[in-house]
């Protein structure tokens, strides 16, 4: 839900801590395509670490 929330609403980031289901390789993959075929821009999905090594 957090996911198609963000995606709808044009987020451009979705910070998870959850690296099992939602911040995994395969699963964004997975996710990516699910959003995208559906017409929406996916939000870039890290943790807050992932977040703040990018900005630096």
């Amino acid at each position: 839900m957090h996911i198609a929330v963000a995606a709808v609403n044009g987020i451009d980031v979705l910070l998870t801590w959850n690296f099992a289901h939602i911040n995994n390789p395969f699963k964004k993959m997975l996710i990516r395509q699910v959003v995208e075929s559906s017409g929406y821009r996916c939000p870039e999905i890290c943790s807050p670490d992932e977040l703040m090594e990018a900005s630096q």
